[in-house]
């Protein structure tokens, strides 16, 4: 890592969060970014391997990821095992899932795996959905309720972000406007349960494949950070 990647105070910071936890010493190898202000940082010695999430508090909040990450672990579902944090800094050291993502391994595999992939993904969505609704469980973590406040805020994304860039900010203004209404019409003539565990980025990109494990633990499952209770159908959509 160099001084462009990272401030010295910060490598100061990580350097003595992992000494505290087993890693003084370690090789850092940054991954690439996703579309947040969090990094992943590979963290290797002999015989020790972890993944370091690096998610500075005044933009970040953990505190989300390690409660969705303690709920599933707790039933068996394969997310990175905790091996230490500290929120106040906003690290956490984790389990290391390796490379083996969905979307990289379908390039590599022959068509046939994509059949294989995606069954066990959708095993695995069945699965939390069997049984008790998460919020008829007393030892359940809060999460926001997908209605159609937090739905219409998603929509605007198109028409906040994407429209002006395709059609010019008067045009988006314009056919956005409609657009919201007709969302809205939508869903409330269509409203959905709020009833399930959504991990609401359900994708190629934030699956992995644990070819050792068994069952829906061959699933890893990243990114699950922004869950919420709502429908069924959303995650399977994805």
């Amino acid at each position: 890592m160099t001084s462009k990647e990272i401030s010295s105070e910060r490598l100061g910071q990580i350097k003595a969060f992992l000494a505290a936890h087993g890693f003084d010493k370690a090789k850092l190898a940054p991954l690439a970014g996703d579309a947040s202000f969090r990094r992943y940082i590979r963290v290797k010695k002999p015989g020790k391997l972890a993944m370091l999430m690096d998610a500075p508090p005044a933009r970040e909040d953990s505190r989300p990821y390690l409660a969705v990450a303690e709920y599933l672990y707790a039933r068996g579902y394969s997310v990175p095992a905790i091996l230490g944090h500290d929120l106040a800094s906003g690290l956490l050291l984790l389990e290391d899932f390796g490379d083996r993502l969905f979307t990289l391994e379908l390039k590599k595999q022959p068509a046939s795996a994509e059949q294989e992939f995606y069954a066990a993904a959708i095993d695995v969505l069945a699965d939390w959905h069997t049984g008790k609704p998460p919020l008829a469980d007393p030892k359940a973590l809060f999460l926001p309720l997908y209605d159609q406040p937090l739905l219409m805020k998603e929509v605007r994304l198109f028409t906040d972000w994407y429209l002006p860039q395709i059609a010019g900010k008067e045009a988006a203004a314009k056919f956005g406007a409609e657009y919201l209404r007709l969302w809205e019409c939508i869903l409330a003539t269509a409203p959905l349960a709020t009833d399930c565990f959504v991990h609401r980025d359900y994708h190629a990109d934030n699956l992995m494949w644990l070819s050792k494990r068994e069952g829906v633990r061959r699933v890893g499952l990243l990114d699950f950070q922004d869950g919420v209770y709502g429908d069924a159908a959303y995650d399977i959509v994805s």
